[in-house]
């Protein structure tokens, strides 16, 4: 069966036996390539023993890629609200009691950021350790778990940036 088909298929359809043993047939015509699984074996599908040391691995690079900008992010807001606190303690103007509540919530929600992206890198950590005791099925679970809190972070990433225009445009509207 390999040597009729093209070899970019080829691993394709290694993975499609190793993990669907279940798999009938397997059709090509012209640039068409179909895998036919009867509807009774579908549920055997989710197995995906294919998932190996590297797949976690390449999320390392970008969790802590991720994980430098939360930080920085943290960190400015943190010098942010010292020197408004030090400017409230003088002026004791409302203004600065709306940004520093925005400023918390903001904080809040890089915390949360973070918790998550360290709790997927952990996940991806243990996703590893339990492909190398070959436990496929508990590792493709939690991957799955890793990649949602993942998935996670960054939508409270994306709300936190929305927050963070709300407070621009309130600052932009003083200028006018």
């Amino acid at each position: 069966l390999s040597e009729s088909i093209p070899a970019i298929f080829q691993e394709l359809v290694v993975i499609c036996h190793f993990a669907a043993p279940f798999a009938k047939e397997i059709n090509h015509g012209l640039n068409r390539w179909t895998l036919k699984i009867p509807k009774k074996d579908f549920p055997y599908f989710w197995c995906m023993e294919q998932l190996t040391l590297t797949t976690p691995a390449l999320l390392f690079s970008a969790i802590s890629l991720i994980m430098l900008a939360y930080t920085n992010r943290f960190l400015a807001y943190a010098s942010v609200v010292r020197n408004l606190k030090d400017q409230f303690l003088k002026e004791k103007d409302q203004a600065l009691i709306r940004q520093i509540e925005n400023l918390r919530k903001r904080l809040y929600l890089t915390r949360s950021m973070q918790i998550f992206g360290i709790t997927s890198l952990l996940l991806c950590v243990l996703t590893m350790f339990l492909i190398y005791i070959e436990q496929h099925v508990i590792a493709v679970w939690v991957f799955g778990l890793a990649l949602l809190l993942l998935i996670l972070s960054l939508a409270l990433l994306i709300r936190e940036i929305q927050i963070s225009v709300e407070a621009l445009e309130h600052h932009l509207g003083d200028i006018e």
